[in-house]
């Protein structure tokens, strides 16, 4: 078990970083076009920011999704979809930490955020549907298999 429940300063910065990395390793590796990429409504959040029904001890992340209002001004009008990176820090540091075979932090972070990364640009771009209740292990796959292809 993790000595702790959840990430330092030290973590949550290189988290930060770990997410700026993979927003310009996906936006080379997908050809976004700034709107593209500013049309994607998205935020990170680590457990001590996380509501309840954030929280998972199933995964290393999850993504939630919500619907907010655009601000007054906007281009787009009407609600549109917002998503939360739930970053589960206590599995991440139980696998990280006090393990010998285990993978480091930073690089098990980045391939998190990457791959959190890749199902908003999925979903964001309609090429799967959020809410589908069967398909997620072809979709969790297919998601692995790309975010491996852009982190090597």
């Amino acid at each position: 078990m993790a000595t702790s429940f959840y990430f330092n300063k030290e973590q949550w910065g290189w988290t930060i970083e770990a997410m700026e990395f993979a927003e310009d390793l996906l936006k080379h590796f997908y050809q976004l076009a700034y709107r593209d990429w500013r049309d994607l409504h998205y935020e990170i959040k680590t457990l001590v920011d996380l509501q309840n029904h954030e929280v998972t001890d199933k995964a290393f992340a999850q993504l939630a999704l919500y619907e907010v209002a655009m601000p007054k001004g906007s281009k787009k009008t009407g609600p549109t979809d917002f998503y939360r990176i739930c970053i589960q820090d206590h599995k991440i540091l139980d696998a990280t930490e006090n393990r010998e075979d285990g993978i480091g932090f930073r690089p098990l972070v980045l391939y998190i955020v990457t791959h959190e990364l890749i199902h908003i640009i999925r979903f964001g771009k309609l090429l799967k549907w959020y809410e589908i209740p069967w398909g997620r292990e072809e979709e969790e796959a297919r998601v692995h298999k790309v975010t491996g292809q852009i982190l090597k």
